[in-house]
């Protein structure tokens, strides 16, 4: 739901709370928007019980009427949805999360390990790893400079800090742990690995 669509609907609610009826043009009119927008938000409040049709038959001349329903407000923003129910996460699993449970999985593992378990590009692999490095998630086991010399080697890691289900998420700056609600910082490191 838009910051728009719900400053509209707020606003709406708040010409309800101050009017003891109401039509839909009176709706459409306090928020600025068509008579179809006023309709629609209209009848989805009447859905969520906050509102009931007091009068009229809906025709010209004789427009449906409403009023509140004391005691019931409806919950406006987000982590709701227009039919009344509340909107739950989805559990889609991002590409940091399977390359996370990967390593969970593996304990000692290979950027090109991480790419076929969590079917991630190299260069996603790559950056993930060089973040979870960089804040002191995983060590090297076997460091391999990229150069001529290490062509086909790849480095290869162990996970140091294991600290839950959720992936770490990484930032500008460093990595924020979701699952011990704890911000850790970039340290600098030297040299690209393979």
């Amino acid at each position: 739901m838009s910051q728009i669509t719900t400053n509209k609907r707020a606003a709406a609610w708040s010409h309800i709370a101050t009017n003891e009826c109401f039509t839909v043009n009176d709706i459409a009119m306090a928020i600025a928007e068509p008579t179809e927008k006023g309709r629609e938000i209209v009848k989805e409040f009447e859905k969520r019980g906050v509102i009931q049709q007091v009068a009229g038959i809906g025709v010209a001349g004789r427009p449906k009427v409403y009023a509140r329903i004391e005691g019931q407000e409806p919950v406006l923003g987000r982590g709701h949805c227009g039919d009344g129910r509340v909107v739950r996460s989805q559990n889609r699993k991002t590409k940091q999360q399977k390359m996370w449970n990967a390593m969970k999985m593996h304990k000692h593992f290979t950027r090109q390990d991480l790419q076929m378990t969590a079917e991630v590009t190299d260069s996603h692999a790559k950056s993930y790893l060089s973040a979870l490095h960089k804040s002191g998630y995983v060590s090297f086991l076997l460091k391999v400079k990229a150069g001529q010399k290490s062509k086909g080697k790849l480095s290869r890691y162990c996970l140091l800090r294991n600290t839950g289900k959720l992936a770490p998420l990484v930032r500008k700056t460093g990595v924020w742990d979701q699952n011990q609600q704890v911000f850790y910082p970039f340290e600098s490191t030297g040299g690209n690995e393979s």
